[in-house]
């Protein structure tokens, strides 16, 4: 069986600890577990199935180039943009930005929140 060289460059434990935390964040995001149907659930796990593959082209790419000769690579030619787009149609199928949050943060102010927050609990 032949295997892409885009899994080659694939470190299991870290991809998993990555779509673990995506997964539970995105159950957040949609008012918890009790709140998701079954549809929701479904379209959720295919989201993160397909986020195993996007993780695995970006870190093949890392490692190698993203040119071969004068064209893109072959998994950023076919690949990567179709799951891209599938992942950004599943998204807005959940309709995640319908949500409302108490307060909006940059990444900056989230990143300040956190560390306030843990420097509060030691």
């Amino acid at each position: 069986m032949t295997t892409h060289r885009a899994y080659a460059s694939l470190k299991p434990v870290i991809i998993q600890k990555q779509l673990t935390l995506m997964r539970n964040l995105l159950i957040e995001d949609l008012g918890g577990y009790d709140n998701l149907s079954a549809q929701k659930i479904i379209i959720l796990d295919g989201i993160i199935a397909k986020m195993g593959v996007v993780r695995a082209i970006e870190a093949y790419i890392k490692e190698t180039s993203i040119i071969a000769g004068k064209k893109l690579v072959p998994v950023l030619q076919f690949n990567y943009l179709a799951y891209r787009n599938s992942i950004d149609r599943s998204l807005s199928l959940l309709g995640l930005e319908k949500q409302k949050r108490e307060e909006f943060l940059t990444a900056d102010q989230l990143a300040d929140k956190i560390m306030k927050d843990k420097e509060s609990k030691e």
